[in-house]
């Protein structure tokens, strides 16, 4: 039985050494997007000026997948996010970021997690 044991380390070493040494990948880094791929991204080409129809359609997707198993529900408060950004810098109004803000403490209180709705760090987000 000894002999079993000290058969598997010389084994391993073996198989190290015909694999050889291994290549190390660095990761890219992860690209930010500007306001415009952002606008494209979130509205789509077509759209040159962000109104209250076109917030209001895109918050209504938003919305309506919520109560779905397979959406991500920290994606939806990003999405919430980048839109109320977008109606702020078009100057939309108070009403609208009223509206987007409550959705987003909405989803916010959405996710499984007991206690991390009331962590400190979501409200100062």
């Amino acid at each position: 039985m000894k002999k079993a044991r000290e058969a598997k380390p010389k084994k391993r070493e073996a198989e190290k050494q015909e694999d050889g040494d291994w290549e190390v990948i660095q990761r890219k880094s992860t690209k930010t997007l500007n306001q415009q791929e952002l606008k494209k991204m979130m509205f789509g080409k077509d759209v040159d000026e962000i109104d209250h129809d076109i917030v209001k359609k895109k918050r209504d997707e938003i919305i309506a997948a919520r109560g779905k198993k397979t959406v991500d529900r920290i994606s939806s408060i990003d999405n919430l996010k980048i839109l109320l950004d977008f109606s702020s810098q078009a100057n939309l109004g108070v009403g609208m970021e009223v509206l987007l803000l409550g959705d987003l403490i909405s989803i916010i209180y959405d996710i499984p997690s007991a206690a991390s709705c009331m962590k400190d760090d979501v409200w100062e987000r």
